[in-house]
């Protein structure tokens, strides 16, 4: 799936982010309401900038983390993003958004599918999703596509941990 576009049946892509969507990150960001910036981030507004996010966020050349981006095919805008990071025990860590109003059309999951698609070819056996509790849209998203896998609470966040074929077969 590197560098591949994925055709959604909404007027969006799914693509690779790279070193210039600094812009891209930015806008993103920027429309993001302030709860949705909390389930993401598990923050409040004025984190580190754009740049700087990016830059921790895009394969660096030891291939071990990787981001993409969900665009409106009509205005380029960002509507969506997924990223990963291989951690030890050859386990990804997985975190995306949608923004509010493209949730529930598919996008997150070709976001998570593209994510955990990369991530298995840098060496992922494991994926892992930590969601807050409170984000009752996502937490049941994910019991309902990852069953019969479980959820443990660690840290105060809902944890799954399931082979990277689980994700991939959902």
């Amino acid at each position: 799936m590197n560098r591949t576009q994925i055709l959604l049946a909404q007027p969006q892509v799914v693509r690779r982010a790279g070193p210039g969507d600094t812009t891209t990150l930015s806008g993103l960001l920027a429309n993001l309401s302030p709860d949705d910036y909390f389930w993401r981030f598990l923050t409040g507004r004025g984190g580190p900038a754009p740049a700087w996010m990016l830059a921790r966020l895009l394969d660096d050349g030891d291939g071990r983390r990787g981001a993409w981006f969900a665009l409106d095919q009509t205005s380029a805008i960002a509507v969506g993003h997924a990223c990963w990071t291989l951690s030890p025990g050859d386990v990804a860590d997985i975190g995306a958004f949608v923004l509010g109003d493209r949730q529930q059309q598919g996008l997150g999951q070709a976001l998570v599918r593209a994510a955990v698609t990369e991530a298995a070819a840098a060496g992922a056996r494991q994926a892992r999703f930590d969601v807050h509790p409170g984000n009752r849209l996502i937490a049941a998203s994910l019991r309902s596509r990852l069953a019969p896998h479980r959820a443990v609470l660690v840290d105060g966040l809902l944890r799954w941990q399931v082979p990277v074929g689980v994700v991939l077969a959902s």
